[in-house]
């Protein structure tokens, strides 16, 4: 029991350190606007979170070698890598690989709109410790005024749990459920912490909407 909810959790909690990381990254790219930079941002959390959540397992469990033979050396005969029981997403595939990542897909589908709207409680605590305890005006202010919503963030959580659902929901239909309880439960989310948390969002353009626009029309 404890295997599978670490199994399930795990990529779910990488994507959060990934996120963290990536956003310390950007800010060495030197981006001339912020808008430019909240895109970079959007990218790359979409692209790291894809490859930790829907490649690597598919790597892992992939006999790799037997396409690319120059790999062999990686094999059995080798190291031991790349060498896993499967060599195309057959019906035995979905039986044993796609069983364990259904769990992960849907700690994905979750994890992103939960952490969205824990912030409104906690957001609350703080403004009560505020009232009696904060020193200044300023921070007062600072507090009740509320974090800046971060658009990127959640853009690359959108496009990684869109991606991962239309690239395996064909074996597993259920993944389509984990898509509409995704979008259902993040629409909740940020319209309770756009209205009680977060700052009103300053002059935002169309960048990160026509970022993810020609992402999907890879689909």
């Amino acid at each position: 029991m404890l295997l599978t909810i670490i199994s399930a959790g795990g990529p779910s909690a990488i994507n959060a350190v990934l996120t963290t990381v990536l956003k310390v990254l950007v800010e060495f790219e030197r981006k001339h606007s912020s808008n430019e930079r909240d895109a970079s941002l959007a990218r790359s959390v979409f692209f790291a979170q894809f490859v930790n959540t829907a490649l690597i397992s598919l790597i892992v469990n992939a006999d790799i070698t037997y396409y690319v033979s120059a790999l062999s050396m990686l094999g059995k005969d080798g190291l031991g890598l790349l060498t896993g029981d499967f060599r195309d997403l057959t019906s035995r595939w979905y039986m044993v690989v796609g069983i364990a990542f259904i769990p992960t897909v849907l700690t994905t589908s979750l994890s992103p709109n939960i952490g969205q709207f824990a912030k409104w409680p906690v957001t609350l605590v703080q403004q009560r410790i505020a009232k009696t305890n904060a020193l200044t005006q300023k921070e007062i202010d600072e507090i009740f005024a509320g974090p800046s919503l971060q658009l990127s963030e959640r853009y690359g959580a959108m496009l990684n749990i869109t991606f991962v659902i239309f690239m395996y929901a064909s074996g597993m239909p259920i993944l389509y459920f984990f898509g509409i309880l995704y979008f259902s439960t993040a629409y909740w989310s940020d319209k309770i912490t756009l209205l009680e948390v977060f700052q009103r969002p300053g002059s935002i353009d169309s960048t990160l909407v026509q970022l993810a626009s020609n992402f999907f029309q890879v689909l």
